[in-house]
Parts: structure tokens; C-alpha cells; sequence
């Protein structure tokens, strides 16, 4: 992959979290989220390591003692109504698995058509279980501390070579790609592509 392939990648990558910062603001997603819960962005957006239009956000409960469904309801009934709501999807994988390979906790999902760029955005949003909440915070903290320049480029490379054309990365590609160069240290792409593929396959 030459320098200039390199630095389209790379400059790719920092627009979108411009974007994304642009289309979080327009939308408030903070407000509307943070009437009910705490939220901490987390994944690509918070690592600056974006390759498609998505926003991952970890929830936390700002009372213990409120209903989390009656919760996640007062924020539906509100995104329902915003212009250019797409689409929005709950799930309940505190009580029921949703998908091998995610958290236990309670799930909205939301995609919003953005008409500054003329595409959709997808928000990911998890109010976690205790265990798996605490477990996020690790992550994000061991991951900010593990990044430099030279292994944020190497991953962005990845994650790009990853979608081919395609929309977006592969479901929790990206997850063992920071996994393998920032934890396994391993530094042959060939290796990482081969490793990503074993997990993402399982």
C-alpha cells in the first residue's frame, strides 16, 4: 500500500469524525440521550480511528431505581419523531442473547439520514450490565493508552482494506483488529487479516 493510498486513509478517517462531530451536534443526540442515562462515546468515534458512519455510546444509568424499559421507551418515542430517522431497534440482551460474541445488557440502535453529507449515520447504543459495563471502561482506557500514530495508521489501514468497497467493516472486525495489533502485538497484515478472519468466522 503506497504513501499516497496511506494518506487518503488517513485523511478519509479524520473527515468523518469531523462529520461525525458536525451530525452529533445538529441532531443532539447528547441531550436527548442524556436527559435519561450518562453517555460515554466509545469505539471508532472516541479512538479516532473512524472508517464508516457509525457512533458507538456506552449508557449508564443516572438513577438505579428507574425502569430501564419504561427508559429506553421515552427515548424512542422521541426519536421517532426527529427528521431524518431511518430506523430504530431495541433489543433486550440482558435477559435474552442477541448475537454470539456481544454484551449482556439492553441495546438501541438508531440510523439517522444526514442530509449535510447525504447519508445515513448508525448509533449503537448499550446500557451494559454492571460486569460488562466496568469491562468497556477497561477496554476504552487500555485501548487510548496502547495508541500511537504509527499503530492508529496500521489499524485504519486495515479496517479499510476490511470493507472493500463495501459500507462498513465486517461485525466485530474491528474489535479483533485492535485485539491483535495493539494487545497481541502482532505486526505482519497478512497475520492480523488471517486472525480476524479465525475470530469473525467462530
Amino acid at each position: 500500500m503506497d504513501f499516497m493510498e496511506t494518506h487518503h486513509f488517513l485523511q478519509k478517517s479524520q473527515n468523518l469524525k469531523l462529520e461525525a462531530q458536525a451530525f452529533l451536534k445538529h441532531y443532539n443526540i447528547a441531550a436527548l440521550l442524556g436527559e435519561y442515562f450518562n453517555v460515554h462515546y466509545t469505539g471508532s468515534f472516541a479512538y479516532d480511528l473512524m472508517c464508516w458512519r457509525d457512533i458507538d455510546i456506552i449508557l449508564e444509568l443516572k438513577e438505579s431505581n428507574q425502569s430501564i424499559k419504561d427508559l429506553f421507551g421515552k427515548v424512542f418515542t422521541k426519536l421517532i419523531i426527529k427528521d431524518g430517522i431511518a430506523n430504530v431497534d431495541y433489543k433486550d440482551g440482558s435477559n435474552f442473547e442477541i448475537r454470539k460474541g456481544l454484551p449482556k445488557g439492553h441495546y438501541l440502535g438508531f440510523d439517522v439520514y444526514d442530509y449535510s453529507v447525504g447519508d445515513k449515520w448508525k448509533v449503537d447504543a448499550w446500557l451494559l450490565d454492571k460486569q460488562y459495563f466496568q469491562k468497556s471502561k477497561k477496554l476504552d482506557h487500555d485501548i487510548t493508552l496502547k495508541l500511537n500514530p504509527q499503530n492508529r495508521e496500521k489499524i485504519i489501514k486495515l479496517k479499510f482494506r476490511y470493507m472493500n468497497n463495501s459500507s462498513r467493516v465486517p461485525s466485530l472486525a474491528s474489535y479483533y483488529i485492535y485485539n491483535a495489533v495493539l494487545f497481541k502485538n502482532f505486526i505482519n497484515d497478512e497475520e492480523i487479516i488471517e486472525y480476524v478472519n479465525n475470530k469473525i468466522s467462530q
